[in-house]
């Protein structure tokens, strides 16, 4: 028995290495890892088409010296430090196994170490899985000098060709940035994305697609970068993470490499399947729609004198929506906005007696946020919630308030009250318009300077922030929205927690605020650093800065991201006007026009912020909410079938089953479009991918009109 199962045992591993003296390979027999210990390269290799993915790749990495807080005078930080870059062509190198496991249970893995003497040792290691055909990489670090070091970046992937021997002229270029970052569909050339990036061959006999990105994420940002047949995958932090002499960094950050499959849509939603799966990502859906007090306040948006930002306004609000009789239908959220820019505002304390201490003095004026008989957080979102409501509040984590600053100069940055942020050796004012000296609207700003924020890594401040979010779930909120996050990422350092990164840091903003609410809470980042790190936290990410209706621009950054909407967040392309839109509300909102909102929100979206009060909304309004009311809640999203063959996507296909297709045409332009949509073909060249021996019914959703039946061989056309 003992013969046997070693004999079993002997080729397994067999069926995985092959090596020589200075080569090894890994393989699932589908996909195959060649690593030269002598050149400090890899390759990877595609099996089943017999074909170069990756070729002749190194390794590299990037340490920074490190500083004690104490060591830095007042107008010093930390990142100004040296750095020392080395790859793995200059490094003696060794091929071996890993004391690391992959992110999946079932891998083998296989590393390449380079060593720099006196420097350090890096790891990279490549982990195959059983019947999967996407290469799993994450990598480790052993510092080998005298004194700590940061690890500033790792390349998993440097000067690697890809797709050797392909002509360039079809290639196009997908980029997977987050947050504001355009998305854009780009023919060959040169091209920095962060997340990940799609490579594809638009080549109806020879279409190849690669998908490169982050898997999971911990410490680091992930890049990839494209120049001409060389690309360069990598992790980075601006900070870094902190390695004592002698120690080993174990990083949990991997990265996603698949080769194989061939169509565009089906890699990046393998991808984002595996991503998911990865980072046990199971979001809320915002199954209902939500209503800005800021929006329906705010002067710039139209001013509406019947709204009011306080919890005042919020219950007069739900008063509107019961009056409506929208909520035979869905819920409504309801978000109040404290957003005060003065010296000393909410931020920072979060609690029921600075929301009552302050207001607002320009644009969207208020005397105070919490007002009587609803000056507590439990009384204001109770309420709501009793009134079949779902209460939502806003927070601005990197925005400061100097009174809490001068209280308590040990939760922020540096432990210090005031460290100024220099620009050219000098105090500058902060770039906010109104906290800053610009101004608006004719009346100066407040005349902050500019100064680093909150410690999320300080144990007092993470012990506040338990506080904080215990009266919030106490009190019934169960929503936050928050405002210029990216203020909260300390990219020159200063954090308590010596061994945190930058991204650590920051993802903290979300990961105490998701552990202390609970898992059913709504947490949107707005725009944000652009990284996926925070997808595990968070339930939505905005995309656009403020505005009332669907924008070309807008849309296609969204549409692009299709992959990722409704299974990894909710993108949230801002606030959308039903009713009049512009920054004035001087502009009228036709019934097809408003059909084409709530159609693209409910299919390219994950959810509809309204920018205008119910009380305003007509019978026919309601009634076109109601038909898009409740918005599912399933991984479902509208691949952009168009984009790989136009610059801004307008054909979508929102596929139910195998044999139930929603398509929605939208025609972004200024004159009538002529659309036809192939039924049957390849879907990267827009088509919808059906069977040419069916036949369909077709059924016009908004009119409510069975229109015909149509041949799987045939094509839908349209004029627009």
């Amino acid at each position: 028995m003992k013969k046997k199962i070693l004999i079993l045992f002997v080729s397994s591993l067999l069926s995985y290495f092959a090596s020589s003296q200075t080569s090894e390979k890994l393989s699932n027999g589908i996909v195959e890892v060649r690593i030269n210990s002598e050149k400090g390269t890899f390759d990877i290799f595609d099996l089943k088409n017999n074909q170069l993915i990756i070729e002749n790749s190194k390794i590299g990495f990037s340490v920074a010296e490190y500083f004690d807080l104490g060591e830095l005078d007042d107008n010093q930080v930390e990142t100004n430090a040296k750095v020392t870059h080395i790859i793995s062509s200059e490094c003696s190198n060794r091929i071996g196994k890993s004391s690391m496991n992959g992110v999946f249970p079932d891998g083998n893995s296989i590393s390449l170490y380079s060593k720099s003497e006196n420097i350090g040792e890096l790891e990279v290691k490549f982990t195959l899985y059983p019947n999967k055909s996407f290469v799993d990489i994450g990598f480790s670090f052993r510092n080998l000098a005298e004194k700590p070091v940061r690890l500033r970046q790792v390349d998993v992937v440097n000067s690697g060709q890809f797709f050797p021997g392909y002509e360039r002229e079809n290639l196009k270029l997908l980029n997977g940035d987050s947050g504001g970052v355009m998305n854009k569909v780009q023919n060959a050339g040169n091209m920095l994305a962060e997340n990940n990036m799609l490579c594809y061959i638009l080549n109806s006999d020879q279409q190849r697609s690669l998908v490169l990105g982050g898997l999971t994420y911990a410490d680091y940002r992930k890049y990839i970068k494209v120049e001409s047949s060389q690309m360069i995958m990598y992790a980075t932090d601006p900070v870094g993470k902190r390695i004592d002499p002698g120690k080993t960094y174990k990083s949990k950050d991997c990265f996603y490499i698949d080769g194989i499959i061939k169509n565009p849509f089906e890699a990046l939603e393998s991808y984002a399947e595996n991503f998911q799966k990865a980072e046990k990502i199971n979001i809320n859906y915002y199954t209902f729609p939500s209503v800005c007090l800021w929006f329906l306040a705010v002067s710039h948006f139209g001013g509406d004198t019947g709204a009011v930002n306080n919890t005042v306004g919020a219950i007069k609000e739900m008063e509107n929506i019961i009056k409506s009789g929208f909520l035979k239908y869905s819920p409504v959220a309801v978000r109040l906005v404290p957003d005060c820019y003065e010296q000393n505002n909410e931020q920072g304390w979060w609690d029921d007696e600075h929301w009552q201490m302050h207001g607002r003095k320009e644009r969207c004026i208020v005397g105070h946020h919490y007002e009587i008989p609803y000056e507590t957080t439990k009384k204001w979102a109770s309420k709501v919630h009793e009134m079949g409501g779902i209460p939502f509040t806003y927070f601005q984590p990197g925005i400061r308030s100097e009174d809490y600053a001068k209280a308590f100069p040990g939760h922020m940055l540096y432990n210090k009250a005031n460290k100024y942020i220099l620009k050219n050796d000098t105090i500058v004012p902060d770039p906010h318009i109104i906290i800053g000296d610009k101004g608006i609207d004719g009346k100066p700003g407040y005349g902050k300077k500019w100064q680093e924020s909150y410690d999320y890594t300080d144990k007092d401040f993470i012990k506040h922030l338990k506080t904080v979010y215990k009266n919030l779930k106490n009190g019934g909120v169960k929503g936050i929205f928050y405002d210029y996050p990216d203020r909260a990422l300390p990219v020159r350092g200063g954090m308590d927690d010596r061994y945190a990164t930058a991204l650590s840091a920051y993802t903290n903003v979300y990961r105490i605020a998701r552990e202390k609410m609970g898992d059913q809470v709504f947490l949107q980042e707005r725009l944000g650093p652009g990284s996926d790190a925070t997808l595990k936290f968070v339930s939505s990410v905005r995309t656009a800065g403020d505005n009332n209706i669907i924008r070309s621009d807008d849309l296609t950054k969204v549409a692009l991201r299709w992959y990722k909407n409704r299974r990894l967040t909710n993108y949230d392309m801002d606030g959308k006007a039903l009713l009049f839109y512009g920054p004035n509300r001087d502009k009228e909102i036709t019934d097809m026009h408003r059909r084409a909102i709530l159609t693209l929100s409910y299919t390219i979206t994950g959810r509809l912020l309204l920018t205008e009060s119910f009380r305003l909304f007509p019978e026919k309004v309601l009634y076109d909410l109601s038909r898009v009311f409740p918005f599912h809640a399933t991984t479902l999203t509208a691949r952009p079938l168009d984009a790989f063959i136009r610059e801004n996507p307008s054909v979508f296909d929102f596929p139910i089953s195998e044999d139930w297709h929603q398509l929605v045409l939208y025609n972004d332009t200024q004159e009538n479009r002529q659309f036809n949509v192939k039924l049957s073909g390849n879907t990267a060249f827009g088509s919808l991918g059906m069977d040419t021996k069916k036949e369909y019914f077709i059924y016009d959703f908004w009119n409510d009109v069975f229109v015909g039946r149509i041949s799987g061989s045939d094509s839908i056309k349209q004029s627009l």
